[in-house]
């Protein structure tokens, strides 16, 4: 993993998957691999959150508000 992500921090925060690319995205309905996608789910596949694309303020305020609210309901 280090020669394909030379930067420790990077290195860090990735998850390294290996996969079926494919059906990966299929099942989670993510049509590309040219935007980041944001998802929060739980262990049951339900989605409570999900953005795709470049950090705008308006999605990580609605992540903060999704990760609020599931906080509370625990």
């Amino acid at each position: 993993m280090r020669a394909g992500i030379p930067n420790p921090k990077t290195r860090e925060r990735t998850i390294t998957l290996y996969l079926d690319k494919v059906g990966f995205r299929a099942a989670l309905e993510m049509p590309d691999e040219d935007h980041i996608y944001i998802l929060v789910v739980d262990r049951q596949g339900r989605e409570f959150f999900r953005a795709r694309g470049p950090h705008t303020q308006a999605a990580e305020n609605a992540l903060r508000q999704a990760l609020l609210q599931l906080i509370k309901e625990e």
